[in-house]
Parts: structure tokens; sequence; C-alpha cells
């Protein structure tokens, strides 16, 4: 089951605290990385493609650092270090379309 609330688009069967750990990621990548358009989660933090767990879509491939730290900032805020494993591309990519998600966060202003 899918749901959509708040840009926010769910797969109900993702772990809650995982949820969680997105959602404030995406907070801290709205705050640090100017360019960031969305977000790509698997269903898991230990579901992996490429050894990445998260889809990072900004504007600029220089901003990778930048996404780093959102990540860092992110699991200090909810206790769950090293669990986010982000890969970043521009939307221009194709793997931005092809990422098999279980949610998305719409970060577009």
């Amino acid at each position: 089951m899918v749901s959509v609330v708040f840009g926010v688009y769910l797969d109900l069967k993702a772990d809650e605290r995982w949820v969680r750990l997105v959602e404030v990621f995406a907070g801290e990548l709205r705050r640090r990385v100017p360019g960031v358009l969305g977000v790509a989660a698997l269903s898991g933090p230990e579901e992996r493609v490429y050894d990445s767990n998260v889809l990072v879509v900004v504007e600029d491939e220089l901003v990778e650092w930048l996404v780093i730290d959102a990540a860092i900032e992110a699991e200090r805020q909810t206790g769950m270090h090293g669990v986010l494993s982000p890969i970043t591309c521009t939307a221009k990519d194709p793997f931005a379309s092809a990422f098999p998600s279980s949610f998305t966060v719409n970060l577009k202003p």
C-alpha cells in the first residue's frame, strides 16, 4: 500500500524509524544543499543499490559533500548512526528515474 502525505510518498511496509531518518535527512538537505530536488529511499536501510539505500537528486553535481554532511546530521538527530548510504545524481542522469525506491520526498520549492 502506498500513501501520499505532504509530498512524501510512502511504502507503508517501510520501518517507521527508517522513514523518520529519511524525513530528517530530507529536512537537512533542504537546509544545507542548494538545488536539491528530491530523495528516493529503498524500503529499509539494509537494502542496497550500488551500495546505497537513498538516492539524492540535485541540480549541480558539486554538492555531494553537502549531502554527506546532511546525512551525518540526520543520523545524529535520530540516533541511527551509520545507517544512511546516499548516492547523488543530477535530474538529467538516467539513474534518477531508474532507482527502485519504496518512498520519495519531493524537495522542489
